[in-house]
C-alpha cells in the first residue's frame, strides 16, 4: 500500500487508516469529512499535505 500510495498524485478519501498513512507519506490529498468536522479535522491537521473537507460540501465539488 506504501508503494501505490506513494505513486498517486493526489489522494481522496474518507477518515480512515489509509488517510493517515497518506499523509504521514506526504502525499498531497483531501480528506472527506464523513463525522464532525471538527473532530476529523483534528486528527488530520499534523498532515500540512492534506486537507479535510465536510461531506456536504463534496456536492459543490461532484457535477
Amino acid at each position: 500500500m506504501v508503494t501505490r500510495l506513494l505513486s498517486c498524485r493526489l489522494f481522496v478519501g474518507c477518515d480512515s487508516g489509509l488517510g493517515h498513512l497518506a499523509g504521514y507519506l506526504g502525499v498531497p490529498g483531501l480528506i472527506v469529512s464523513t463525522d464532525d468536522f471538527e473532530t476529523t479535522w483534528s486528527f488530520f491537521r499534523g498532515y500540512a499535505s492534506l486537507s479535510v473537507i465536510p461531506l456536504a460540501a463534496t456536492e459543490l465539488l461532484l457535477p
